[in-house]
């Protein structure tokens, strides 16, 4: 009965029951999954887990060889000099022992360390990664004792951080190694290795003892990154202000002249792309304009320079800033070191580049006014710089596109002498993917 008085119909009265229609499976079947876009595909974002290979298992192997075992590390590319592994890789492979018999116990450690040396204020460093298993023993807690195989496999993964003295979590440094021997003298290493240390048993006549033997293998880290975006050009520097004017950052200076001279003072603009990360293996486009009188740029570039005249090209069609030329275009590596709470900065050369004058060559300027002389070129790395530039501790790493303006007669000139210079970061991977995957970057 309801508040009204009225009768509620019962539920079954005023409900049917409808039968759901049996579970038939779609015929449809799902695509395989595939890192790798199709020919009518193609990637709009990717970002991949750090430790997750973005690259198709390669059947590559490289292979060390010892007296006592041989080492056998998977997944390499082929031709590489030493192991190689990005960030957050695993360290596998298989280890063969020529005489199993008589081995009691096998161990495996992976070693990072970085060591920093000052020659007046000493030395520093710190353990990287140091992680070590046992791969196999004779006799195992609780168990007895069994032959070892002729075949050990191996796994350990590289972390991405380690912890340094203050307590700090920094990223794992790339295997890095320089030394500068002038003094003071100055060292730098960053160096990782894969230890395997082998028991075996003795025995003559009635006595028997264990002896060890540790064999190490270096290795490449090598952290994979990538530009966020590539840098736009339309066939020259000039060319591409117009259209993307916003691809190109352009850098202003003036070379002084000294106190009393009445030379004119030179104004350089250098332009290079605004993106101002590159891959160590890009050749990274440039333009310079000197804008002087004739005589203040004689200064710095000899008439008799090709750098001045596109007509005298060199043998090798390269222009190459030689000894003589003021006017030089390079990568500058910086390293710093804090030991003991003082600090060191040495700067090395990593870069060189080709300059090639713009028309109108200056040879045929006769203006006694102010004149402007430019040149395009490309700044590269060189070949054996294998990473960019990173923070770890007490070591800091900085890359910078310089330009140099130095008078062929520094001395003697009426001109001083400038170094305009852009902080820049250097990659691993170039942003155009060439080989069809994505690079293992985080």
């Amino acid at each position: 009965m309801t508040r009204s008085g009225r009768a509620c119909p019962h539920p079954a009265s005023s409900m049917t029951v409808d039968m759901l229609p049996p579970y038939e499976p779609s015929p449809l079947v799902l695509p395989d999954y595939s890192r790798t876009p199709s020919d009518d595909e193609r990637t709009l974002a990717f970002t991949p887990r750090p430790g997750v290979t973005t690259r198709e298992p390669e059947q590559r192997s490289h292979v060390k060889c010892f007296k006592e075992a041989i080492i056998i590390f998977k997944d390499q590319d082929e031709g590489v000099r030493l192991p190689t592994y990005s960030r957050g890789g695993i360290v596998s492979g298989e280890i063969g022992l020529t005489c199993p018999d008589q081995v009691l116990e096998v161990n495996v450690k992976l070693y990072g360390q970085m060591s920093l040396m000052a020659a007046e204020y000493g030395t520093s460093g710190a353990t990287l990664v140091s992680h070590k298993e046992t791969l196999w023993a004779s006799k195992p807690a609780g168990g007895a004792s069994r032959p070892c195989p002729s075949i050990l496999p191996f796994s350990i993964r590289i972390p991405c951080t380690y912890t340094s003295r203050d307590g700090k979590t920094t990223r794992l440094p790339p295997t890095f190694e320089h030394i500068f021997m002038s003094i003071p003298a100055l060292i730098v290493k960053c160096n990782y290795s894969l230890s395997i240390t082998i028991v075996k048993t003795r025995r003559y006549r009635f006595a028997s003892w264990n002896v060890s033997k540790t064999f190490s293998v270096v290795l490449n880290y090598r952290p994979r990154t990538r530009p966020q975006r590539p840098f736009v050009m339309v066939d020259t520097v000039f060319s591409s202000l117009k259209p993307v004017p916003e691809e190109w950052r352009q850098l202003v200076a003036t070379s002084e002249t000294r106190f009393g001279s009445s030379g004119t003072p030179i104004v350089c603009h250098l332009l290079i792309p605004s993106v101002q990360t590159f891959a160590i293996t890009d050749a990274i486009p440039f333009h310079v304009q000197l804008c002087s009188s004739l005589e203040s740029l004689y200064e710095l570039v000899p008439p008799s320079s090709c750098l001045l005249d596109p007509e005298k090209k060199r043998k090798d069609n390269s222009f190459l800033p030689r000894d003589s030329d003021g006017v030089r275009v390079r990568i500058v590596r910086q390293i710093q070191v804090e030991v003991d709470g003082h600090k060191r900065v040495r700067t090395v050369t990593i870069g060189t580049s080709k300059l090639n004058p713009m028309p109108p060559a200056l040879a045929e300027v006769h203006s006694t006014n102010e004149i402007c002389v430019d040149w395009q070129g490309e700044v590269k790395c060189m070949e054996d710089i294998t990473c960019g530039g990173f923070s770890a501790g007490g070591l800091l790493v900085k890359d910078f596109i310089v330009l140099d303006l130095i008078p062929i007669t520094v001395r003697e000139s009426f001109l001083l002498p400038i170094q305009l210079s852009q902080p820049i970061r250097l990659v691993t991977d170039t942003w155009t993917d060439t080989d069809g995957v994505h690079p293992q970057d985080t």
